[in-house]
């Protein structure tokens, strides 16, 4: 979710699940959705506050 929300879609990075490959060889279509649609996009970015806000306190 974090990257997502951090950084733009770049295909030739090494995905952050850990696996090692590239991320559009990985999670990258799944990301695209997001990335392409700013109501998901939004909504992932509302989310994400509120898990890092449950997190530290």
């Amino acid at each position: 979710m974090r990257y997502c929300c951090l950084h733009s879609y770049r295909g030739h990075h090494i995905c952050p699940c850990g696996s090692g490959k590239r991320l559009r060889n990985c999670h990258g279509n799944a990301l695209r959705n997001f990335v392409a649609d700013s109501r998901k996009l939004e909504i992932l970015k509302k989310d994400l506050l509120l898990v890092e806000r449950e997190l530290i306190g």
